[in-house]
């Protein structure tokens, strides 16, 4: 296996250790296709939002669901300048909220603590191809409202 270059982060996205949130994620859709051409066409997003899609897909396990990996494990590889140590937490929030507004990704389910009410995980489902406005309001029950905000 190579090594990574030096200013790689120091472990690969498919080594990250599983997060303790309780989040976590799977893949739908063509597992033959590594990226799919529609992301890269996709003129709604960045190259931001294109690399975390594909950090995602590479974070998959091969029975396609993954521990949802923690802010501070994506931060590494979703720098946006060229030997950055890290993004910001505010970058990582906002490649996901994109992704969630342009339906590459969808929240699926949100597990609460039914004592206190406080989230102890949540579902996530990254997509091949952007849903429809109908599939992701069918499948993301929080989707209008984050389109409303």
């Amino acid at each position: 296996m190579p090594k990574p270059a030096p200013s790689a982060p120091a472990s690969t996205p498919a080594q990250s250790p599983t997060p303790t949130s309780g989040d976590a994620f799977l893949f739908s859709g063509n597992r033959h296709e590594t990226v799919p051409r529609k992301l890269f066409l996709d003129r709604r997003l960045t190259p931001l939002e294109r690399n975390a899609w594909q950090v995602f897909r590479l974070m998959l396990n091969d029975d396609g669901v993954t521990a949802f990996p923690t802010y501070e494990q994506l931060r590494p590889w979703l720098a946006s300048m060229p030997c950055a140590g890290q993004a910001s937490h505010e970058t990582v929030a906002r490649a996901l909220t994109l992704m969630r507004l342009t339906r590459w990704l969808s929240l699926v389910r949100r597990r609460r603590d039914p004592k206190t009410g406080r989230i102890l995980g949540n579902l996530y489902v990254l997509h091949d191809e952007p849903l429809t406005p109908f599939e992701a309001m069918q499948l993301d029950p929080d989707y209008l409202q984050l389109v409303s905000q």
